[in-house]
C-alpha cells in the first residue's frame, strides 16, 4: 500500500512538472510557424511563467509545455518536433511586478530584488500589473496569508499581490469609479500602470519608474506636496507636449485641479483633474532627455465635414493650375517675363495644394512625416506670397518704365531679372523656413512666441503668439507691400491717362485753330 501511495505521489509531482515546463527561454515566447513551434523574442512582458524548467523545445523531447504570447498563456503538445495541439491556459496568479522584482509603495514602481523569495507565488502562470485600471488603491499587509484573505471574492484581474521591498506584502485593487478623487487629491499619470514614455510620447512597459512629486522641477508648483494622494493612470492622450520649465504660471491645487495662466484671456483658468485636456506627469526617456516631466495633453480634433468638401476643391484647383501652365506654354507666353512669373506662381500654388491634399488623406498629427508636411506647407505658403509680391512689382515696373526695343541684349536683361525674381520668390522662403527650424530646435525664444510645429498639428500651432509672429506678420508685410505697389501703379496709370487726355485736348485745339486760320484765308 505504501508503495502505491509513493508511486502516485511521484507521478503527481512529475505530471505537475511536465504541465509547467516552459517551451522557450525566459526572455522568449512560443509561436507557431507551419505546424512547428518556434521561439522568438518576447513582445509582451505582462505574462511570465514561474518555473525553473525552461527551453523544453531545445531538448527535442516529446510532450507538453507552456509558454506566453501577446494574448496570454498557451499549453502545447509537441510530438516528433511537430505541434499536435494548442490550448489556452488561464492566469493562475496576479503579481504587481515582474518576476524577481518587488514593489516600492513610495514611487508606485518596481525594484529589482534577486534576494527575495518568490515561494509565495505557489502557481506558475503569472500576469503582471494592472494596466487596464484607471485608479489603483494600495493596501499594505504583514504577511501573504492576510493578503490572500483580503482578496478572496474579488474578481480575477481586478487586483494583484506582491512583496514590498520593506518585507511586507502589498494589495493593489482597481477602483470602480473616480469617487476616491473627492476624498484624496489625485494626480494624473500619462501612461498605464507599469509603463512610461520611451523614445517619445509612446508608453512602454518599464515597471521601474513609477511616479514621484518630490525633488522635481515641478515640485514647487504643487500645493502641499506632502499630502497623501492617488493616481489616475493612462490619460489616453492622442498626443502630449512637454511643458517647458518656468515659462508659464501654473499650479496643481490641493484638490488636484490644474490652474494656469492663459495669455489670450490674460487670466487664470482652473481645469478639473478629470478633464481630458489637462496635464499629466510621466517619466520619459528619449536621447539625453531622461527624468520625470510635466506634459500637456491635447485632444485630436475630429475630421470636420469641411475637409471633405475642400479636398475635392483642392484637387479641382490643381487640375486647373496644370491647364493654365500648359496653355501658357502652348501659346508661347513663357518668352515674356510676366509669363515666367505666372508659371512660377502656379507651380508653387500647385505644390502647396498637393501637400494639403496629402494631409487630408493622411490625417495624422504626430511623427516625422507630420513635421515634414508642416515645413513644406510653410515654405510653399510663404513662397506664394513672395511670387504675388513679385507679380505686383513687375506690373508696377512695366507700367512705370519706358518700353525698350526687344533684342538679344534686352532678353539677357529680362533673363537676369527673372533669375533675381526666382532668388527672391524661392530663396527668401527657404531662408525664412531655415530660420524657423533653427528657432524651433534651439528653443531660444520665450514660450509665448516659440513656434510649435508638427506636435499636434502639421503647421505652426495656434497655442501662443508664435503663429502670429512667424505666419501672420510676414503675410501682413507682403499684403502692405502689394497694396502700396498696386496704389502706385494705379496712380501712375491715372497720371499717364491724364497726360494723354491733355495731349489729345491740346492737339484738338491746335487743329481747330489751324482750321479757323484756313477759313480766314
Amino acid at each position: 500500500m505504501l508503495i502505491v501511495v509513493f508511486y502516485l505521489l511521484i507521478c503527481y509531482q512529475t505530471c505537475d512538472a511536465i504541465e509547467w515546463r516552459k517551451c522557450c527561454d525566459d526572455q522568449q515566447e512560443a509561436h507557431t510557424v507551419n505546424d512547428t513551434l518556434v521561439c522568438q523574442a518576447q513582445a509582451v512582458t505582462r505574462y511570465q511563467v514561474h518555473t525553473d524548467a525552461v527551453n523544453f523545445l531545445y531538448h527535442g523531447d516529446d510532450g507538453q509545455c507552456v509558454d506566453t504570447s501577446s494574448e496570454g498563456f498557451f499549453s502545447y503538445e509537441v510530438i516528433g518536433g511537430k505541434l499536435v495541439s494548442k490550448k489556452q491556459s488561464d492566469t493562475t496568479f496576479y503579481k504587481c511586478c515582474p518576476l524577481k522584482y518587488v514593489y516600492d509603495a513610495d514611487r508606485r514602481s518596481c525594484i529589482k530584488a534577486d534576494n527575495f523569495s518568490e515561494a509565495f507565488l505557489g502557481r506558475n502562470l503569472v500576469q503582471i500589473g494592472l494596466p487596464q485600471c484607471k485608479i489603483i488603491s494600495d493596501t499594505s499587509v504583514k504577511n501573504f496569508t492576510e493578503a490572500q484573505d483580503s482578496v478572496s471574492g474579488l474578481e480575477p484581474g481586478s487586483f494583484c499581490l506582491d512583496r514590498q521591498h520593506s518585507g511586507n506584502f502589498i494589495i493593489r485593487k482597481c477602483e470602480r469609479d473616480m469617487s476616491i478623487c473627492k476624498e484624496k487629491r489625485c494626480f494624473k499619470k500619462c501612461c498605464p500602470d507599469g509603463q512610461s514614455f520611451f523614445g517619445g510620447g509612446i508608453c512602454k512597459d518599464t515597471y521601474v519608474h513609477g511616479f514621484t512629486i518630490s525633488d522635481q522641477h515641478y515640485s514647487g508648483y504643487i500645493e502641499d506636496p506632502k499630502d497623501d494622494y492617488e493616481l489616475i493612470y493612462g490619460t489616453k492622450c492622442p498626443g502630449v507636449s512637454l511643458m517647458p520649465r518656468n515659462t508659464i504660471q501654473y499650479s496643481i491645487t490641493k484638490t488636484g485641479n490644474f490652474r494656469y495662466y492663459k495669455n489670450y484671456t490674460e487670466s487664470f483658468i482652473e481645469e478639473d483633474v478629470l478633464s481630458f485636456t489637462n496635464y499629466c506627469i510621466e517619466h520619459a526617456t528619449k536621447g539625453k532627455l531622461v527624468g520625470y516631466f510635466l506634459f500637456m495633453c491635447y485632444k485630436t480634433p475630429e475630421i470636420s465635414a469641411k475637409f471633405t468638401y475642400t479636398f475635392w476643391v483642392k484637387i479641382l484647383s490643381c487640375v486647373f493650375l496644370v491647364f493654365t501652365v500648359l496653355i501658357y506654354v502652348f501659346l508661347g507666353e513663357t518668352k515674356s517675363t510676366f509669363g515666367k512669373i505666372l508659371i512660377s506662381y502656379c507651380t508653387t500654388v500647385f505644390f502647396l495644394l498637393a501637400t494639403l491634399i496629402v494631409s487630408n488623406i493622411r490625417f495624422t498629427y504626430v511623427g516625422v512625416e507630420c513635421k515634414l508636411r508642416a515645413y513644406i506647407t510653410i515654405f510653399c505658403h510663404f513662397s506664394t506670397f513672395a511670387w504675388v509680391n513679385i507679380m505686383s512689382l513687375d506690373i508696377w515696373w512695366t507700367f512705370s518704365t519706358q518700353k525698350r526695343v526687344i533684342g538679344s541684349d534686352q532678353r539677357r536683361k529680362d533673363l537676369k531679372k527673372y533669375l533675381l525674381y526666382c532668388l527672391y520668390g524661392w530663396g527668401l522662403p527657404l531662408v525664412y523656413l531655415l530660420l524657423i527650424i533653427l528657432v524651433e530646435r534651439l528653443e531660444i525664444l520665450p514660450n509665448t512666441i516659440h513656434p510649435y510645429i508638427g506636435i499636434h498639428y502639421c503647421i505652426i500651432e495656434n497655442r501662443n503668439y508664435g503663429r502670429l509672429l512667424f505666419s501672420h506678420v510676414p503675410q501682413l508685410i507682403f499684403q502692405i507691400s502689394n497694396t502700396i505697389l498696386f496704389i502706385k501703379t494705379i496712380i501712375y496709370c491715372i497720371r499717364v491717362k491724364n497726360e494723354i487726355n491733355k495731349m489729345n485736348h491740346s492737339s484738338n485745339r491746335n487743329e481747330k485753330r489751324k482750321l479757323s486760320a484756313d477759313k480766314e484765308r
